[in-house]
């Protein structure tokens, strides 16, 4: 998922104007950024990531996630079965 598809997903949950509020800034300023016409700071991106459940992981770290996941899932199974 890209950041254009976040965006596009949760203006079409709520409005663009709702949206906007929820993360502080201008209605505008989402349109334009859908549109190509402007970015967003960092903080903004931050919190627009928080209010859709996101959070941002080095690559290295979430395969190490998984790999425990997984790791964890095998012992689950293998406690199941006995």
């Amino acid at each position: 998922m890209t950041l254009d598809d976040l965006v596009a997903d949760l203006v079409e949950a709520k409005t663009g104007a709702v949206l906007a509020a929820e993360i502080g800034i201008d209605a505008g300023k989402i349109s334009n950024f859908k549109n190509g016409k402007t970015g967003l700071t960092i903080p903004v991106l931050t919190r627009l990531l928080n209010l859709a459940g996101y959070t941002l992981t080095k690559k290295d770290d979430r395969e190490k996630l998984i790999d425990v996941f997984l790791t964890t899932a095998d012992l689950v199974k293998e406690f199941k079965d006995k």
